[in-house]
């Protein structure tokens, strides 16, 4: 009874040893966790099979099973499997080629699922991670001679507001012997639409044993609530395997209170003493309040400050968010030849945002009242609100007083033709006259 037992114990180990055996029998040499490129064709992984068991492995067939390719507005990940080999002897391997094609606009986000291998006797899953990005590095690609360091600005986690400019900076390492062009790719990521916010590339040669300093700005657009992703690539421009990748997560911090000013200008911005100038901005609230705003110009080195009339622009962002508004003003005529600093504000709730300008004074030709009634000026925008509304000057003119003689002679005067007929009436009437005082002498 006990031998009974005791074979049957160690027939058991065995069956366990033999089972862990052929569950562990091709065995997937590779990475589990990949990112890949949304928009890229050749997103291409390779691994290895290799056969660990004793006896040879036939009718080999692997497949990805398990995975969600595709997104919430229908763009897909198509998968390719590429086995150089069908039968592997023991201790064999070959060749695995897993290719993504990866549609452009294919959401950021994290795939699961399994690299399944069958052969006769074998059946075995192995977990499989997909990270889709907007911007990556091959899954194959190396960075043994090119190295993207951390990121200096801006950090992970940093908060910013709506509109504001995103400053990045940071090193492009070139630790091999030969010279490199690298290519560099950056983009705003909006996790929350899949949309791209803005953009950035460019090219560098960096020496050999060396590093490149990469700095630009990235702009916040005004409308955005969400939460951002900044994602950066470097890759040598000959060998696009040669590359590095990083993300930085961006906050974004609606403030309760904010008015931007853009796409503000003067015109014109070159002037003379008693010209008029107009200046006009965009102003839109960014924050989460509705604001009543003004619009003001304001040069103290010319002792001006032009307003317009108060207004509302609500949140949200819709037509009711926004205005293009100007005002206009004339240069003083003891105004100071030169460069002056002209500020466009909006000023709302206790608050401003303002823009600076440079306005050009030129030499002023007189003064006002010292050679008579002489205007010059420029043709402005409309003016808005409660500005100056005096009408704007076009060209340039001089008047003078005119009597009563200046004005018969002028050509918008009496016409010609009606002096000669007067005249004519004239001489008939005279000759008239002569005739009849004649006549009376000889009665």
């Amino acid at each position: 009874m006990k031998r009974s037992l005791l074979f049957i114990a160690l027939l058991s180990i065995v069956f366990i040893i033999g089972s862990l055996a052929v569950s562990a029998a091709p065995v997937i040499i590779g990475p589990t966790s990949v990112t890949v490129e949304s928009g890229e064709e050749n997103n291409i992984l390779n691994l290895i099979l290799q056969n660990n068991e004793t006896t040879p492995l036939n009718n080999i067939v692997v497949t990805l099973v398990g995975f969600d390719f595709e997104d919430d507005d229908g763009d897909r990940v198509n998968p390719f499997v590429t086995l150089n080999a069908n039968s592997l002897g023991s201790q064999a391997s070959t060749n695995l080629t897993l290719r993504f094609d990866v549609e452009n606009g294919f959401d950021a986000q994290r795939l699961e699922g399994t690299l399944r291998v069958q052969a006769t006797g074998f059946d075995v899953n192995n977990s499989l991670r997909l990270d889709v990005q907007p911007l990556a590095c091959q899954p194959n690609a190396r960075t043994r001679d090119l190295r993207l360091d951390e990121i200096d600005q801006p950090d992970d986690g940093d908060d910013f507001e709506p509109g504001d400019e995103i400053n990045v900076q940071f090193d492009i390492n070139n630790d091999g012997s030969d010279d490199i062009d690298v290519r560099i790719e950056a983009i705003l990521y909006n996790p929350d639409n899949g949309r791209v916010e803005d953009s950035f590339k460019d090219t560098e040669n960096i020496n050999e044993n060396d590093e490149q300093t990469v700095e630009f700005k990235l702009e916040i657009d005004t409308d955005i609530d969400e939460d951002l992703e900044l994602y950066i690539k470097v890759f040598d421009d000959d060998d696009d395997l040669q590359c590095d990748s990083q993300k930085v997560d961006i906050n974004i911090d609606k403030p309760d209170h904010k008015i931007t000013v853009e796409d503000y200008s003067l015109s014109p911005t070159t002037v003379m003493c008693g010209e008029r100038v107009s200046g006009s901005a965009l102003l839109t609230n960014v924050g989460r309040e509705d604001e009543f705003v003004t619009f003001e110009v304001e040069a103290t080195s010319l002792n001006l400050r032009t307003t317009s009339e108060r207004f509302e622009l609500e949140n949200g962002n819709n037509d009711d968010s926004e205005r293009q508004v100007s005002v206009a003003f004339n240069i003083p005529y003891d105004a100071r030849a030169g460069n002056h600093n002209v500020l466009l504000k909006a000023k709302y709730e206790g608050r401003e945002t303002s823009i600076p300008v440079q306005l050009t004074v030129t030499e002023c030709r007189s003064q006002a009242g010292s050679t008579g009634n002489t205007s010059t000026g420029t043709t402005t925008q409309p003016i808005q609100g409660n500005a100056n509304t005096q009408p704007p000057v076009t060209g340039a003119a001089t008047y003078t007083q005119k009597d009563v003689f200046d004005i018969f002679n002028s050509s918008d005067g009496i016409p010609t033709g009606f002096w000669i007929a007067l005249d004519v009436i004239i001489a008939v009437l005279v000759l008239g006259l002569i005739i009849w005082l004649f006549s009376r002498r000889r009665n």
